[in-house]
This record gives structure tokens, sequence and C-alpha cells, in this order.
């Protein structure tokens, strides 16, 4: 019977999760991307940038170098300027990465 790995189980949840995320992001029209629909209050392109920037904090987090919270303003600049499919996508590739990466590092104790 294999042990469980729980590092490796935790990154083929992180990687079958940004593949869900990529594909459905691909699915929208590129013009329907930046675009709220009735009843939501952002945009498919913010919601995967929200998702990379928690991956960013959690890599940081469990790397031991948080960084301070952005205030409301910091917050909606930084993420004004995910407003592609390419650079939000980017943005996710790489966080998901450093998050993996992180993950991969650590100590099982």
């Amino acid at each position: 019977m294999p042990i469980f790995d729980p590092k490796a189980n935790l990154i083929s949840m992180i990687s079958r999760s940004y593949d869900f995320l990529v594909k459905d992001l691909k699915a929208l029209p590129e013009e329907k991307q930046n675009v709220i629909f009735g009843g939501c209050t952002r945009t498919a392109l913010d919601i995967v940038a929200e998702c990379a920037a928690t991956n960013q904090s959690m890599s940081l987090r469990l790397a031991g170098t948080p960084k301070a919270a952005l205030s409301a303003e910091e917050n909606a600049a930084e993420r004004a300027h995910y407003d592609t499919q390419d650079k939000v996508l980017a943005y996710l590739e790489e966080t998901t990465g450093q998050l993996k990466n992180v993950i991969s590092k650590m100590d099982p104790d």
C-alpha cells in the first residue's frame, strides 16, 4: 500500500485547480473576460487575478516572508493591471509555480 504524500497530493491539487481555472477562462471569448455580468461584482479576469494573488500570499506566508496587506486603493490599482487574458494567465502561472515550489521545499515535520 503506497504511503500518502501530503506535499505531492497538495501540489497535484494545486496543478489541477490551475488547469481548470485556465480552461474556464479560455472558454470565455476574450471580449467577455473583462465584462461584469448581471448580478456579479467582478469580471472573470478579476477572479483569476484574485486567485493568483492568493497563491502569492500563501507562498509568501509559507516561506515566512508575508507582505503587508494592500489598501483597497492599492489592491484595485494592482488588479487593474491584469486587464487581458495574457497578463492574468502569466500572473497565475507565475504564482502557482511559486506556491508549488514553496510547498515542495517544506519540511514534512
